[in-house]
């Protein structure tokens, strides 16, 4: 999307080169092959494994984005989507009674991108172009409802966490860097600790006002029927411990990648990137990866622009609490392109 949306504005060109944007994806590529000749083949192949985390980290540094037209690209191309619902959500939901979490974050980006959208620059547009967003925020609306009725839990999650962050941080769009508004910030703090507090009265509160009506919310029965289970991670946690039993048998320089499934029979990757890049790289691919990251995030946002600010928080809520719950790090650009 970047790259389309800035060959056909003009603004793809090659800028803002680093010594690291160069240095990781040749450290990658060595990995990976190393890996290949040496351990084992990993369960990505080469083409998707260069396409979801070597290009897309590149394609950045080769073009100046656009970020509304981005933003307002992805929205437009979601509208056909409104065309394959009884194909392909309805279809799904009366086959197996939900949709697939590969479904259920395919349709993430779009209606994340449609509040942010909303929220930063409607008021700016004209009265013709507050036309196709209105449209588009409505279809992605559909696509929300759709989602907490019959999706997984971490699309949701990731939607709700959006709309805290929209609500405690402010952006001047004539200054830089970020506010938080303290006030709103406590309020938050208190909120969630209650929600936590009274999780499943609140839940089975919510369900009987929904069954009031004769709907069914599945996120909400999940979450009500993992409670029962005395397991509302869902498994996460016999998963993560595994996962760091391995990582502390060969902590520095890991297992290789996309290792994990030749490990552990039966379990593709660790459902957490954070733990993934340990697994696979040790602490050294971890360091190499996420502490320029880190240190990146923290000054951009003490110094970023309106639309910096759009764009990362566009990324972030798209990839990093999915990639920290349920995401393969090999196989989701968006993580790679927030990076």
């Amino acid at each position: 999307m970047i790259v389309i949306t800035s060959v056909f504005s003009g603004n793809f060109r090659v800028k803002n080169i680093t010594l690291y944007s160069v240095l990781l994806p040749i450290i990658l590529i060595f990995l990976y092959n190393y890996t290949k000749e040496n351990i084992g083949a990993p369960r990505t192949l080469f083409p998707m494994f260069l396409i979801f985390s070597v290009v897309s980290f590149c394609l950045p540094f080769f073009a100046k984005i656009d970020v509304r037209l981005v933003l307002k690209t992805i929205m437009v191309l979601s509208l056909p989507a409104l065309f394959r619902i009884n194909q392909v959500f309805f279809a799904m939901v009366q086959t197996r009674g939900s949709i697939s979490m590969g479904y259920s974050y395919s349709f993430l980006m779009p209606i994340l991108v449609s509040i942010i959208y909303l929220f930063f620059y409607y008021k700016k547009e004209t009265k013709s172009e507050k036309v196709l967003t209105v449209l588009c925020f409505g279809a992605n609306i559909v696509f929300l409802l759709l989602l907490v009725a019959f999706g997984v839990r971490g699309p949701v999650l990731s939607i709700i966490l959006l709309l805290l962050v929209l609500y405690v941080v402010r952006v001047d769009p004539t200054k830089r860097g970020v506010k938080l508004v303290k006030s709103k910030g406590v309020f938050i703090l208190l909120a969630v600790f209650l929600i936590v507090q009274y999780l499943e009265p609140i839940l089975i509160f919510t369900h009987s006002v929904f069954s009031s009506f004769g709907m069914e919310v599945r996120f909400i029965d999940k979450c009500l029927a993992l409670i029962e289970t005395g397991n509302v991670i869902n498994g996460r946690d016999i998963l993560n411990e595994i996962t760091i039993d391995a990582i502390k048998k060969k902590p520095w320089f890991g297992y290789g990648i996309d290792q994990f499934d030749n490990v552990f029979s039966g379990f593709l990757y660790p459902h957490n990137f954070v733990l993934q890049l340990l697994f696979d790289g040790g602490f050294f691919l971890t360091i190499i990866v996420l502490l320029p990251v880190l240190i990146s995030l923290f000054l951009k946002l003490r110094n970023c622009t309106y639309n910096d600010f759009v764009i990362i928080i566009s990324l972030f809520f798209a990839s990093v609490p999915g990639g920290l719950l349920s995401g393969d790090l090999w196989a989701m650009s968006t993580l790679w392109f927030f990076f």
